[in-house]
């Protein structure tokens, strides 16, 4: 979770627009950051898949509590973000989990674009061309 989470912190404090790509599979926290790109593409044969936040937690009963309870604060705050991104109301997704019993929820690109987890069904052809200038102070 806390590397998903830096990652966002570099997707939301990038100066460049950044695009995110699925090929294969965007799984878990692979999801989230799919959700995360100005423009979303996912391959017509990729698997996106998101879930509840897993984590195992051991120690002090009270310690434990505490830890499940920030989990959860967690996962509503990472699936509210979510929501945003696609477009969506702010529990959405959470909905989404609880009316699927809270399963692993398994879409094909096409049904991901009808949640707006991606923007296209296809692999863009792209070029990069990156003018460089430093300035150091």
């Amino acid at each position: 979770m806390y590397s998903l989470l830096s990652m966002i912190s570099a997707i939301e404090n990038s100066h460049l627009p950044v695009v995110t790509i699925a090929i294969g599979k965007a799984m878990s926290a692979g999801a989230v950051l799919l959700s995360y790109g100005v423009e979303r593409f996912a391959d017509q044969n990729a698997d996106i898949m998101f879930h509840d936040m897993v984590s195992v937690h051991e120690g002090k009963t009270d310690d434990v509590v505490a830890l499940a309870k920030h989990s959860n604060a967690m996962q509503k705050r990472l699936f509210e973000k979510m929501a945003k991104n696609c477009g969506q109301p702010k529990s959405y997704f959470i909905n989404l989990l609880r009316d699927n019993d809270h399963t692993d929820i398994h879409m094909t690109p096409a049904v991901a674009k009808k949640h707006g987890i991606v923007t296209e069904v296809r692999v863009p052809d792209w070029h990069v061309y990156i003018p460089v200038s430093m300035m150091l102070q």
